[in-house]
């Protein structure tokens, strides 16, 4: 089974419903936006790497004034995008495959999208990212803490993740000439499902 085109298959069909789920998730993202936004200029441009329905991420920061660009692999869900945020703008791509020219942004910000990638293409994804920022420019990113990595159920559909140890995640950063500049853990627990989510603030070397 083709990682991604799960992955796509199962936000067009249930995107709203996880969404919804992880609300508080969602929250703690916008705690955390201040971080990256007092390190760059108002009206920056900004890339939101797997940008769900375009909401709270991008909808908080194009209505702050910053130029905006959405990518996700959901068709649904980059609908849902157009209509809720019309300040920004969202194309459906693909995180293997980001199709922007170089020194493009001065951030990136990608929230529970990194964990739907395969490890063994993690860092190319990464080296992508690097090359798509400024010099100097930001990426924050969040991932789920373990060691899990394959296919499994999730509200009643397969679905692609992958978790990472603290020390995979920073020496991917390493490797890809990220410097990191704050870390911090977010504990999640709803129902049955408790989860430990590392974020991420790094500066391109």
């Amino acid at each position: 089974m083709d990682s991604e085109k799960a992955v796509s298959n199962w936000y067009n069909l249930i995107g709203k419903k996880c969404l919804t789920f992880y609300k508080s998730s969602q929250d703690n993202e916008i705690i955390q936006l201040p971080r990256l936004l007092e390190k760059i200029p108002q009206g920056s441009k900004i890339l939101d790497a797997g940008c769900g329905n375009g909401k709270p991420v991008a909808k908080f920061l194009s209505q702050r004034g910053y130029d905006v660009i959405g990518i996700d692999i959901s068709r649904n869900l980059i609908r849902e995008a157009l209509k809720n945020t019309p300040e920004a703008k969202f194309k459906i791509m693909s995180l293997y495959n980001l199709k922007f020219p170089s020194k493009n942004f001065d951030a990136i910000v990608s929230f529970f999208a990194i964990l739907h990638l395969e490890k063994s293409k993690i860092q190319k994804v990464f080296k992508n990212f690097n090359k798509s920022l400024k010099n100097n420019g930001y990426l924050l990113f969040s991932v789920n803490e373990g060691k899990e990595e394959g296919f499994f159920e999730f509200f009643g559909k397969k679905v692609f993740f992958s978790a990472y140890s603290k020390k995979e995640i920073e020496e991917i950063l390493r490797k890809t000439n990220f410097k990191i500049v704050w870390k911090g853990d977010f504990f999640f627990g709803k129902n049955k499902s408790k989860e430990h989510q590392l974020y991420y603030l790094a500066r391109k070397r």
